[in-house]
């Protein structure tokens, strides 16, 4: 092995490491993680701890305490462990050293340590897949979003979508406080019953019908999204609409409660109902959608005055 100076050595090496791949997110892998292996060299410039040289991975994330039992310290390069193209492992009982001992790869003859990666072709998607893995989809993704979207809207549909939103069933203050503040009667405050089961919600979606002939089942939250989500697919601009509505009769009504709960005001549900189409409409008008049958029709629904196609 080719001596090298201490100084071109820790410069070399205070390089490597301010290069090295770090995750801000817990649970993100590094780049020691990622599926490549490494060949060993005569050079020896890979990290001893860190890089993926040995059959085992990087050492570092099977044997954490091996710069401390071994007295090689965690930034160390492959080379510490070489002398004249041979191994010098540094003698210990522990069988953690013993085991990496055993299973030492031959020393390459290259002049430089090389990096493949696993599956022999190194391509993007693979890194990509690994650092953030593909979730499934659910059937309502589409009912998020739109022509007519209202971001705010389609956070609080999102939450309540997943069960997320901070219904009394889920925080249990007190065994007094869970029922419903919208119908005031004795149920307990659900996503399923705020979403329609209330009395309250319900006169708001029935109101949303009267007015624009919004079309919703009622048998049940996780029934309705289903149904929902099957039958309001594609770009049609009355599937935009109704998912619009959706998103903000949930949102209002969510306010509403918290109204109620936190602010001691109340409003009835045509009101609820009434602030809720009037933001979808508003969005609506101002879409700038190109004229269109499927424009002049939702217009006609909507009964919004406008140039008709």
């Amino acid at each position: 092995m080719e001596s090298e100076s201490p100084t071109s050595t820790t410069r070399f090496a205070r390089a490597r490491n301010s290069l090295r791949l770090k995750s801000p997110v817990v649970g993100r892998p590094t780049a020691a993680m990622l599926p490549a292996r490494a060949s060993p060299s005569s050079s020896g410039w890979l990290g001893l701890w860190t890089d993926p040289w040995h059959p085992r991975g990087p050492l570092l994330r099977w044997f954490p305490r091996g710069p401390v039992i071994t007295g090689l310290p965690a930034d160390s390069l492959l080379c510490t462990v070489m002398h004249q193209g041979q191994w010098c492992w540094p003698s210990s009982r522990r069988f953690e050293v013993q085991g990496i001992v055993a299973e030492l790869p031959p020393i390459g003859p290259q002049q430089s340590d090389v990096i493949a990666w696993k599956s022999g072709n190194f391509n993007t998607k693979s890194v990509l897949s690994l650092i953030q893995p593909a979730s499934s989809h659910v059937l309502w993704h589409h009912l998020l979003g739109g022509k007519f979207k209202i971001p705010r809207h389609d956070v609080i549909l999102w939450l309540a979508l997943w069960g997320r939103l901070s219904t009394m069933d889920r925080i249990r203050i007190s065994c007094s406080d869970v029922e419903c503040i919208l119908c005031g009667g004795r149920f307990l405050e659900t996503h399923a019953h705020l979403f329609f089961e209330c009395s309250f919600s319900k006169r708001c979606i029935d109101m949303l019908k009267a007015r624009v002939r919004f079309q919703w089942l009622q048998s049940g939250w996780n029934q309705d999204i289903i149904w929902a989500s099957r039958r309001w697919r594609g770009k049609h601009l009355i599937n935009a609409a109704s998912c619009a509505l959706l998103a903000s009769i949930v949102y209002y009504i969510w306010r509403e409660r918290n109204n109620r709960r936190f602010s001691a005001t109340a409003s009835s549900a045509e009101v609820v109902a009434l602030r809720a189409l009037e933001e979808v409409r508003c969005r609506i008008i101002v879409a700038n959608c190109k004229p269109s049958l499927q424009l002049h029709v939702l217009y006609r629904i909507w009964k919004i005055p406008g140039d008709r196609p």
